[in-house]
């Protein structure tokens, strides 16, 4: 499971008036359930979703949903405005033999899983939201395929 940690600038107080705000946080092209935290302009979000596809698993048809690309969407024009992506190996390839030998090189090895590019180009339609009762602050990109 992966959790984010969405800053103030990706979305505002929810308006009060008719028309809500025409950004919206997707991963994978799919809407994010963002949460409030207690603090003005803070959410918070869980994402699950499946990293690898071993010969025996929990649902052997699906396939894998990395690298998971989150898109700052606008609605209004359909187009994505920034996005990063998470992958859950090095994008290189690089294996790493043994753990890490302090904090810094635990940062970098954790920092090179992420990149600040990669939108998704063109026009964006949202897939329909899969909205699960007993986790409603977790967005599992692996029911809403099902």
């Amino acid at each position: 499971m992966l959790y984010v940690f969405i800053l103030p600038i990706v979305r505002r107080e929810p308006y009060s008036g008719l028309v809500d705000s025409p950004h919206v946080l997707a991963v994978n092209r799919r809407p994010v359930p963002l949460h409030p935290t207690g603090r003005a302009g803070e959410f918070v979000v869980g994402v699950s979703y499946k990293a690898w596809k071993p010969l025996s698993s929990l649902h052997p048809t699906l396939d894998v949903d990395t690298p998971l690309t989150f898109d700052i969407l606008d609605t209004w024009a359909e187009r994505s405005i920034g996005a990063c992506k998470y992958h859950v190996a090095h994008p290189g390839g690089m294996a790493h033999a043994n753990y890490p030998k302090n904090g810094l090189e635990a940062e970098s090895r954790r920092s090179a899983l992420f990149q600040p590019f990669g939108h998704s180009p063109g026009r964006q339609v949202l897939a329909p939201a899969h909205r699960s009762l007993e986790l409603p602050f977790v967005l599992d990109l692996r029911l809403s395929r099902l």
